[in-house]
Order: structure tokens, then sequence, then C-alpha cells
């Protein structure tokens, strides 16, 4: 596994921070680096693999990692993703202050745990902090005098408001202005509670109170997927995380995410994983370290 501890790649100077906007169309092997990284989900949709679990990110997500944690990106769907990295010095002054913010306590945090931040930016934030991370990384591009400053206020300026985000949670279910996002949203949250009930899109699209060609549009637009491929992504990622942390068998595994046929469902696993639930099981090793990623 390669361990990335420069990001001079993507800086010309020796600044502690840099910020830059990536298009990804294909897997990315599973690495790790020497410093923090967040990461913002402009488009696209991808599974992303950390510290041993599946997660599913689609536009308006956001996820921060510490030092030294292991991920990757698989299923690979037209993403663009705004990426900030920064060394710890560049939040030196700052960092027990961070680290008691809401949030932020998780990827700052001393404890030597697992945790990280992933959270789903709320509308209402995510203009301010897109707008944000333009600024970091034009600053980055030009490297005008004293932008090594200017970052490092824009960073804080950023954690702070992630934190804030963090702390805002869910959608106003009065404001009109995202009622059809936050009815996307319920059907996410639902998919995620309940993937191994028999779910059609005419089902969600009633609990969405929508018809089922206006929700399926509106879901697509909003996720990046459709509703039943969001469903078997959800299957599919609770699945594999059984299969490393259970004796079940596959078959037993197939069932208790709602797939009565064991056949369809280890076809369905190598499609979205690559790699068949016995593969998985047995080299217990991240889902894509020998992916063809030529395609």
């Amino acid at each position: 596994m390669k361990i990335i501890d420069k990001f001079s790649f993507m800086v010309g100077s020796n600044s502690p921070i840099s910020v830059k906007k990536y298009h990804h169309e294909m897997f990315v092997p599973a690495h790790s680096h020497k410093f923090y990284e967040f990461v913002y989900v402009e488009s696209g949709f991808c599974s992303h693999f950390i510290n041993n679990r599946i997660h599913i990110l689609f536009p308006g997500c956001l996820f921060g990692m510490k030092p030294f944690d292991t991920h990757e990106y698989y299923n690979v769907k037209h993403t663009s993703i705004y990426n900030c990295l920064f060394y710890p010095e560049a939040v030196e002054e700052n960092f027990l202050k961070f680290s008691q913010l809401p949030g932020l306590n998780q990827v700052f945090s001393s404890n030597g745990s697992n945790n990280w931040l992933n959270l789903y930016i709320n509308p209402v934030f995510q203009t301010e902090v897109v707008t944000l991370l333009i600024k970091m990384s034009k600053e980055c591009e030009e490297e005008k005098s004293g932008f090594i400053m200017m970052l490092k206020s824009q960073l804080t300026e950023l954690l702070i408001l992630l934190s804030r985000a963090y702390e805002y949670g869910q959608i106003d279910l009065n404001n009109e202005k995202y009622l059809k996002v936050n009815n996307v949203l319920k059907i996410t949250e639902y998919i995620n509670e309940n993937y191994s009930k028999p779910l059609s899109v005419e089902k969600l699209a009633e609990i969405a109170d929508m018809n089922v060609d206006y929700f399926s549009r509106t879901f697509k637009k909003a996720i990046g997927m459709t509703p039943i491929y969001y469903l078997n992504i959800v299957k599919i990622s609770r699945a594999y995380n059984m299969l490393i942390d259970s004796d079940m068998s596959v078959s037993e595994i197939s069932e208790k995410v709602g797939i009565d046929d064991p056949n369809y469902f280890s076809r369905l696993f190598k499609m979205i994983i690559r790699k068949t639930p016995s593969e998985v099981r047995k080299l217990d090793i991240m889902p894509g370290n020998d992916l063809d990623v030529s395609h």
C-alpha cells in the first residue's frame, strides 16, 4: 500500500496546505498519507473504503481523515471532488480548539480511534463551502505574496464552517427551497434503515409523496444514481461489512440484506465490489487492490 508523505506534486512550494479540484473516472487504489485530508464531493458517485468500512459518497458529501487513515475509491461514476490536504503544523496554533468543535473532534481527537468525519453538507452551507474551496484552490495555483498566510486563514474559516454544518444537521422541513432535496434525503435514510425489506421504486415514491417518474428524476439529479442502484449499493455495502465482521455464510448474508437468491447476490456483489464474496473473505484485503483499472 502506498503511503504519501508529501503533496508537493500538488503545490509547487513548501505550503503546508493544498486545495485542488479533481475529476475521477476510475478506481483510486488504497493509500494513506502523513497529513490530514478533507474531501467534498461536488458531483458524481463512488464507494469509499476507509478503515475497513464501505461508505457511499454522492454530491454534497464531505469527509475528513486523520494522517495514516487508509482509504480508496472504487465504483467511481463521473466523480468531481475538492481535495483539501494540510499538515498538522497548518493548524498547530488552534489544534486544541479545533479538537473541541462538534464534528471536528472526530478528526482531531488524540485518542487513537478510527473515527473520521462523514456528513452530508446541508444545501444551506454548500455554496459557502464550495466558494471557499475555490478561493483556496486559486491561492494554491497563483501563489501570490502572502498566500500561505491567506490559506491558513481560509482553512480556519473552512473548518469552523464545517463544524457549523455538522451542528446544523438536517434540513429545515419548513423550508420549501429544500423540500425536494429533503424528500430525497429522507428516502436515502429510509433505504439505509430498511434495505433488507422488499422495496420498489413505486414504494419509495409513495413514501416521498411523489409520482414515480418525478421521484426517479429528482432522486437521480440529487444523488447521481437511480433509487434501485442506490438500494443495491447499500445492500452490498452492508453485506461486505458482514463478510469481514462475521462467520455467516454467503447465503445467510444474502438473506440478511434482503436478496433471496444467493447466486444473484454473488453476481451483484462482484459487479459492485469487483470481487466475489468468497474472494473478499479469503483474501481479507481492501476491495480494489488488484483491480484492472484500465477501463
